[in-house]
Parts: C-alpha cells; structure tokens; sequence
C-alpha cells in the first residue's frame, strides 16, 4: 500500500498559528544557568509526537535570551544543547516575560522561575515529586520487607507512611493545578490524569467489566479539550490519541470509523486541532496492518478530506492525493463484490472470474520472475491437491507480466493445475484499474457470490481465516 502519510505530516510541519494574548508586548524570556559553558543551544517547541527547531541560541555570560516583538506561540518549548541533551523544558502561555534560573551542579533542584506562573507551578510540582518519590520508595520497601517477615503491626505501620504519601502527593496537586484551570500547566496537567471510572451504579450493584469499559472508552477525553490548541503543542495531545486509538478501542475497521468520527468532531472548535485529528485518524486507518482497514481510510478520505471538512488548512495537492489512493482501494474493498477480470490465456481464450464456479476463489495474483510469488504458488498447489474438493475452492491466477512466452514457460515448469490468465490482455476493465495490488503476489479471498472476505494474506493464514470464517458464519452449502 502506498503510504500517504508522510505528506500529510509535511502540511503538520507547515501550519503556524499564534494563540493567545500577552499582558507584555512581544516577548522576552531570559535562562540563565550557572556554570553554562556552552558556546549556544537549540531552541525547539513541541508538536503532535514530534519537536521542531525554533533557532540558535548563542549563550553569553551562561545565559540565553529569547526575545521577539510578537508573542511566540502557546504551547511547551525546549532547550536542547550542542550534544542534543535536553537541558530545560518550559510553557509559554499568556505570560511571556519571564526568567528561569538553575546550576549545572543539579538543574531540577535549583531551578527558580519568575514572572510565569504555569513554569513556577511546574517545577515547584516537579521538584516536590522528586522529594517524595525518595521517602515513598522507602516506606514501600519497608512495608514489603516486613509483610515477607509476617509482622503485621510493622507492615501497617509503613503501608499507613507509604499511604500517607499518596494523600499527600493528591493534595499538593490540587493546590497546583486546580486553583487556577485557566493557566496551560493546569490544562496539561489535567490532560495526563485517567478517568475515573465508577464501579457501583446508583442502586448500588457493580458495574460489570463490559459496562466499566465502556464507560471509560466513552469518557476517555473527558480531562481534555480536544479543540485546545495550546495543548496540541505539547507532549500530551498526540500521547492521548496515540493511546486511545491503540489500546482503548477495538482494533476493527467499523470501531475506528466510529470513534474517529467522534473524537473528530470533538476536535472540531479549532482548525488545527480538527485538521490534526482528521490527518492522525486517516494516517492510522492507512498504515495499519490489520486486514481491511483500507476500508476505513477510504472512509475518512471521503468524509474528512474530499467532503471540504478540513479545507482552509489542506493543501490542494495533497487532497487530491488522498482522493486518488482511495479511489485505487475502494473497488477492492472486503465486503464489496469483486471486480470481474476478463483475459487471454495461453490457449488465445478470454477466461471470466465471473464465470468460475466454486464456493471460494482465490484469485492470485502474480508475476514469473517473483521468488515471492514462486514459493506461494507452490504452497497453494499443496493445499489446491489435497483439498480443493473438500473445500470447494478454485484458483483465478492473473498474471501481471506482459509476456505470454514466459507465462506458457512458467506454467509447463511448475505444472500449474489452475486457471492462469495473462492480466496484461485484457478483454474488459484492466486489472490494475479495480484492484488494488500493492505488491505480488497477492491473495484475494472471495465468497460464491464473488464478495472479498479476505485479502493480502498468504496461503496458509488465508486458509487459517477461512476455518474461522466458516465457524462464524456457517459451513459453505
């Protein structure tokens, strides 16, 4: 399958947009650290899953200063130095006038920021976990020590200290990050935390499993505004949907059409975050390797893309670039009624899919000079042998080489028992125009009535999906 997304995250690269006011004009943003030998760093900011360079930065006196007449874009930045080590991250927000200082002796318990109250919270929260993180993992091993030794008294003891910690670690977040939710550092925050699933309903009984999980599938963003911005230039955004999408859902094309579509529109109070969405749900659908979820590419192509949903920011070129490819696929879509092929054989006979009589067809396609597609036809000639009656299969080879002297050749040597048309002479739709083929050979799995139910696997897992197709649905009659 051609990979389409690259070029969508050539347009991610490319948007600028500037979000919120500054009570300062432009901004000034000073970093000094204490024995800072360095001659310069890099300065970067955060976007989706990856990080961007902003600038050079020549250090004088063991400081930087970052400083602009416009206000930067709201979001997390970085400063990485020469060995591309990050040294210092910090939140740009509505407050852009700020300094941040440290020591090289240790950068996280040194470090002081005035004038931002997002970077002050941060690390005052940061540099408090690292303290309790120290007492914590102590009081935990002495618990555990003493619960291996049977002494009850001395376990609680310490669980009560380890316990005491966590209330702790809660209550100092609440100060941070609960008082003020309109700073950035709050809405970050808030973006990491898990959803808190109920386990009782209001009379009392448990929710079940499925219940539970549906729940938090349901409320998996309630702790972030997917049309916030500022919140897609950092870590946090693209993490998100990263996990949603990869361990939440059902891994089936017709759970990602659904919760793509929502979260889709979720995101659809900003033009960014919309278009960032609409580009990270079609990338997935289009490199998944999971068995018909071309399906769902071809399906947001048409409602993201084609539909004008997220014109304003899509390059033209690029939106008919998607419009393309998923017109290659849809033709060849599991669950469509496959193309028919009318070609020559050897015999100078226009043979028809169409007219092949079998429960199941494999229809094959390949090309003589492939050592892929040699070793796979000889695996199918096995299981053609010995059980095509059993089965009630038949094979539909199509031949994507233009030579009929090399294709008679290879089916003398091989001694192909199956139908073998050259797709190159063609006495209706070209092969190439309704199928999509990205590479040979290729396997496609059709029903009596000629509807894909399979595709691009090899013989043995094609007839392994076979098995489990007929225990679902029923023996072939």
């Amino acid at each position: 399958m051609k990979k389409i997304g690259y070029l969508l995250a050539i347009l991610l690269f490319c948007v600028v947009s500037v979000s919120g006011q500054n009570e300062k004009k432009g901004h000034d943003i000073k970093i000094n650290i204490k024995g800072w030998d360095d001659d310069f760093c890099l300065l970067a900011h955060y976007f989706g899953n990856g990080q961007y360079l902003d600038d050079t930065l020549w250090i004088k006196n063991s400081t930087i200063r970052i400083q602009g007449d416009t206000a930067l874009r709201n979001g997390m930045y970085l400063i990485i130095n020469p060995q591309k080590v990050r040294l210092i991250e910090f939140f740009v927000d509505q407050q852009q006038h700020f300094t941040i200082t440290s020591d090289t002796l240790d950068l996280l318990a040194h470090i002081k920021v005035v004038g931002s109250e997002s970077n002050q919270r941060f690390y005052e929260w940061v540099q408090f976990l690292n303290m309790i993180r120290t007492t914590g993992d102590h009081y935990k091993a002495l618990a555990d020590s003493f619960r291996t030794a049977e002494n009850v008294s001395m376990t609680e003891f310490y669980q009560a200290k380890f316990d005491s910690i966590t209330h702790l670690h809660q209550q100092k977040w609440n100060v941070l990050f609960n008082t003020d939710t309109s700073l950035l550092i709050s809405r970050f925050m808030k973006a990491q935390q898990g959803v808190s699933i109920h386990r009782f309903k209001a009379d009392g009984t448990p929710f079940d499993q499925i219940e539970q999980y549906l729940y938090m599938k349901n409320h998996y963003f309630d702790n972030m505004n997917l049309s916030d911005i500022d919140l897609l230039y950092t870590p946090v955004y693209h993490k998100n949907l990263q996990n949603f999408f990869e361990k939440v859902i059902q891994q089936t094309t017709d759970s990602l059409i659904i919760e793509g579509m929502k979260t889709f529109h979720q995101a659809s109070g900003h033009l960014e975050t919309k278009y960032y969405v609409a580009w990270y749900v079609t990338n997935y659908a289009e490199s998944s390797k999971l068995m018909g979820m071309d399906r769902a590419f071809v399906y947001f192509v048409d409602q993201l893309f084609a539909s004008g949903a997220v014109d304003g920011i899509v390059m033209p070129a690029l939106k008919e670039s998607l419009k393309n490819r998923a017109d290659e696929m849809r033709q060849s879509l599991i669950g469509e009624i496959a193309p028919n092929i009318a070609a020559w054989d050897t015999a100078q006979r226009v043979l028809q899919l169409y007219h092949v009589p079998a429960n199941y067809t494999i229809v094959f396609f390949f090309s003589t000079t492939c050592g892929h597609c040699k070793a796979e036809a000889q695996a199918l000639k096995k299981i053609y042998t010995e059980q095509k009656n059993e089965i009630g299969f038949e094979v539909f080879a199509v031949c994507t080489d233009s030579s009929m002297t090399g294709l008679k050749k290879y089916i003398t040597q091989n001694q192909i028992p199956w139908i073998v048309v050259n797709g190159t002479y063609t006495a209706g739709e070209y092969f190439k125009n309704v199928y999509d083929i990205p590479t040979t050979p290729s396997l496609f799995l059709l029903d009596k009535r000629k509807k894909i139910i399979a595709k691009n696997l090899n013989t043995e897992n094609t007839f392994e999906y076979l098995k489990e197709y007929e225990r679902i649905n029923g023996k072939r009659k």
